[in-house]
């Protein structure tokens, strides 16, 4: 049977939920030396409105089609014109900026933009610009080959005026967090 990797351990402890502040430092310490960057979402208060829609985005990972890194640019495009309208039904536009989250590529954030200037639902603010840090991650990912882990933290007891955990050296509040 083989050993984790203590990288592979900090994850899985992640994943249980039971991952102190100071493991988090860690995990984006071992994730740095092994060449990877880490992208961490902070909830604040898990029960809030904005709070549940990032844990519904967080856990809607399996809407993404499963060529979304090959889907072609135009329908890229395509899709982000469908998320503009008003009869697109709001399951497909869920399942469109997963997409668009993920797809990497200048287009998906032209399109992901374009939406966050005229929101049509709180929920669907909080999903389009978790998308679009997302989606910025993998189009950096695509251009530097280098690659990342993101990691979704849905509660937080992190003052807002500490340290970010992620290791930028800001205040939480101006970097990671999401209130």
């Amino acid at each position: 049977m083989r050993r984790l990797t203590p990288l592979e351990e900090l994850l899985a402890k992640l994943d249980s939920g039971e991952m102190s502040l100071e493991e988090m430092a860690m995990l984006t310490a071992l994730a740095q030396q092994e060449g990877k960057s880490v992208n961490m979402t902070f909830v604040d208060d898990p029960n809030s409105p904005e709070g549940q829609a990032a844990a519904s985005y967080v856990n809607s990972h399996h809407l993404l089609p499963p060529n979304y890194e090959t889907v072609p640019s135009e329908q890229v495009a395509e899709q982000g014109a469908r998320l503009l309208a008003t009869d697109t039904p709001l399951e497909e536009k869920k399942r469109i900026l997963m997409l668009l989250g993920h797809h990497g590529s200048k287009e998906a954030q032209e399109a992901l933009q374009r939406y966050r200037k005229s929101p049509d639902n709180k929920e669907l603010d909080v999903w389009a610009r978790l998308a679009q840090d997302e989606g910025a991650q993998f189009l950096k990912e695509r251009r530097s080959k280098k690659p990342w882990h993101r990691v979704s933290v849905l509660s937080s007891k992190i003052d807002r005026n500490s340290p970010c955990p992620c290791g930028s050296g800001r205040k939480f509040k101006k970097c990671c967090g999401l209130t």
